[in-house]
């Protein structure tokens, strides 16, 4: 199973063992919910998403790639101030 910030793959190698993981991942995501997760409004929150990407860094493929145009935008309203 890959996780990404939005999405979930699950990776099967035989039909019967995909279902099988399909299963599992849809029971335990029934069984701890999946938070709601709102946009950031303002500086401060997109602080906090970012520190929380970063935790996750090593569990996410290319994130860097991802993450470069908010940091970029961090960069400049901090610049601002």
């Amino acid at each position: 199973m890959e996780v990404y910030v939005d999405d979930m793959v699950v990776k099967s190698q035989t039909t019967v063992d995909h279902t099988h993981n399909l299963r599992e991942v849809f029971h335990q995501v029934r069984k701890y919910n999946i938070a709601e997760m709102i946009s950031p409004k303002n500086l401060k929150e997109v602080q906090r998403l970012i520190g929380r990407l970063t935790s996750l860094a090593r569990f996410l493929p290319r994130l860097t790639e991802k993450v470069r145009p908010i940091l970029k935008i961090m960069k400049k309203q901090t610049a601002e101030k």
